[in-house]
């Protein structure tokens, strides 16, 4: 047992020498056939396999450790070995497999009433269904480690800070706070500097929420001094972060920027692309508030592609984890089969090879193996089910990319073109314009600025839907004044076409509803029935029991084509005969807006009979 504490003082240091001793502790113990020590030095090889990323490697040797504790007969170890291989398939992103470990580890550390092991199990689980998002189960699990934690008097700061993160991860700062500090309290009563970097900066987080902006900057600060003494740069491009997540709720929007951008460069030089792409996408949002959409829109696209790449690398990782797992089971099912056909050896040398016994053998290996190819058959099967999942993610995100590219090329590049042309032609003796022709000038300009400013804003809204950054904000909204208002800023569109546009919501009505979600989803709908309406058309808006819809005498469409208006790997530019196309994103924009709002999208229309689109509250 000596060579295996040695093992262990070395986890921290030095992985090598580390691992060097529990091979020592396996070879003494292979010579005096001592399953204790084999199961522990086996164990000690996991961990250390564990800490190096190489989880496959960690899997094989905790089931070597679990098969020399179950020919001991120790409960404990046997716990041991499940509660790492609990760890090995949560890495390796087997979450159902890892449960079914912890929860069998907890099984033996119940039945031998051992709390320090049941509280660290509990820690262990409760990180699966955090990760999950399943909140309620994952703070459940947290809490009995907290109290087991407690009750034996030993550091619990760990527990609280899972806790906390918990809470965070929901919006409720304050909860979050009152267990970050716990943890604060928990750390410097057991003298224990580790992670109290992270920890300051979560605090510092929580106070930015609760807009106590003095203490997020005291514990900020803390957290930089810690990072940057200790030359943890990752931990300092965070921080730098969260500063400027401070700065920008104080609206100091320039000092704000400026740590935003120290941040990014730090990440950018480390390739840290979690951090860039939190980087990009608030210096982003920055721009815009500041009316600098060139930078905006530079940082944005920037963030799209550092996202790719991080998409990409998921995928291949994902695929070398499958590989992992099945070649991680192929070899443990191979260990089955050579200790079945180690025992038949015995067996059959001890009964003079009974011809009787040799066939039955025979029958059960065959049964085996036709069990064992079922069984790769199914974690085949398995395995192509899930990279045809992944293709179809990929399939979506170039659709995505696709579309993006499209608005880029055609919903921008015309505006923007017809604003060149326009100008160049202005420029070109502006006095020598007749009157009527600079007014039809002014008039084209307007309208390509129109369009533009459409084109912008659904983009933006877009991106910031993509992120998940649109937070529905249900309040009283009287939906007659909305669409009122939208018709008077489209009053030019609609009457270059003589189109009649009658709004007959009644004035009494109210809903609550995001009403930010409901101006944009009216703003594209009508748009859309005035530039698919003939000369002299008519497009009404009423309410008819749950429903308000939007109902013009356009073009109308095919049952074939309604179908491509809300799938983003359809190409819509092929619908209908218009000469007014688009890319489509404007529906796509309100069918996504509207379901984080609950409100139901649909359309009904038949070719030269028009078009209705229903909003179902």
């Amino acid at each position: 047992m000596k060579h295996l504490n040695v093992s262990k003082a070395f986890y921290n240091t030095n992985l090598d020498s580390a691992e060097i001793y529990a091979n020592k502790a396996i070879e003494y113990s292979e010579k005096n056939n001592f399953y204790k020590g084999l199961g522990y030095g086996y164990s000690n090889l996991g961990i250390i396999y564990e800490y190096r990323g190489e989880y496959a490697q960690s899997i094989l040797n905790n089931e070597k450790s679990k098969e020399f504790f179950i020919k001991g007969n120790l409960t404990k170890g046997i716990a041991i070995s499940n509660q790492y291989l609990g760890i090995g398939y949560f890495y390796l992103s087997e979450y159902e497999k890892s449960l079914t470990y912890y929860f069998e580890a907890l099984k033996s550390y119940e039945k031998l009433d051992f709390k320090e092991g049941i509280a660290g199990v509990n820690n262990n689980i409760g990180a699966v269904y955090e990760y999950r998002k399943d909140f309620p189960a994952a703070l459940k699990f947290y809490n009995k480690s907290y109290l087991l934690k407690k009750e034996l008097q030993i550091n619990s700061s760990s527990s609280l800070n899972n806790i906390a993160n918990v809470y965070c991860e929901q919006g409720d700062f304050e909860k979050g706070l009152e267990y970050f500090l716990k943890s604060e309290k928990e750390k410097s009563k057991f003298n224990n500097s580790s992670g109290k970097a992270s920890l300051y900066t979560n605090i510092s987080g929580c106070y930015i929420g609760l807009s106590e902006f003095s203490k997020a900057k005291n514990y900020i600060l803390k957290a930089i001094k810690i990072d940057t003494t200790r030359n943890n740069l990752y931990g300092y491009s965070y921080d730098l972060q969260v500063y400027g997540d401070l700065e920008n709720a104080r609206n100091n929007k320039q000092l704000a920027l400026n740590k935003y951008l120290k941040a990014y460069e730090i990440a950018k030089s480390k390739d840290y692309l979690d951090l860039q792409i939190n980087c990009t996408s608030k210096i982003s949002d920055l721009y815009l508030s500041l009316g600098d959409h060139e930078k905006a829109f530079q940082f944005q696209n920037e963030s799209l592609q550092i996202k790719d790449k991080v998409h990409f690398q998921e995928n291949k990782e994902a695929i070398a984890n499958l590989n992992v797992v099945y070649e991680t089971e192929k070899k443990t099912q191979e260990i089955a089969l050579l200790s079945q056909e180690n025992k038949l050896k015995d067996v059959t040398i001890e009964r003079n090879r009974a011809v009787r016994l040799a066939l039955i053998l025979g029958s059960f290996l065959l049964l085996l193996s036709l069990f064992l190819l079922y069984n790769r058959f199914q974690l085949k099967a398995k395995t192509n089910q899930i990279l045809n999942t992944k293709n179809k993610e990929l399939k979506e995100l170039n659709a995505t990319k696709d579309k993006l590219f499209s608005i880029v090329a055609h919903d921008l590049k015309n505006p923007v073109s017809a604003f060149k042309t326009l100008t160049e032609n202005m420029s070109k003796g502006f006095d020598k314009i007749p009157q009527n022709m600079l007014l039809k000038l002014i008039s084209q300009l307007r309208d390509s600025s129109t369009q533009l400013y459409d084109v912008l804003t659904n983009l933006l809204i877009w991106s910031n839907s993509q992120r998940n950054n649109i937070k529905v904000d249900k309040i009283k909204v009287i939906p007659k004044i909305l669409v009122d208002e939208i018709i008077g800023m489209y009053q030019i569109n609609s009457s270059s076409k003589s189109i009649k546009i009658t709004n007959k919501i009644d004035t009494e009505l109210e809903l609550i509803a995001d009403k930010e979600i409901l101006h944009t989803a009216f703003r594209n709908i009508i748009m859309n029935a005035i530039k698919f309406s003939p000369e002299n058309g008519s497009i009404e808006i009423y309410k008819k029991e749950n429903s308000i819809i939007i109902e013009d005498n356009g073009i109308g469409m095919s049952e074939k084509d309604i179908n491509k208006l809300f799938d983003i790997t359809k190409d819509v530019a092929s619908i209908g005969d218009s000469a007014e196309k688009g890319t489509g994103l404007g529906l796509l924009l309100c069918k996504e807006l509207l379901d984080k709002a609950n409100i139901k999208i649909k359309v009904e229309s038949a070719l030269e009979k028009g078009t209705k689109v229903i909003l179902i509250f």
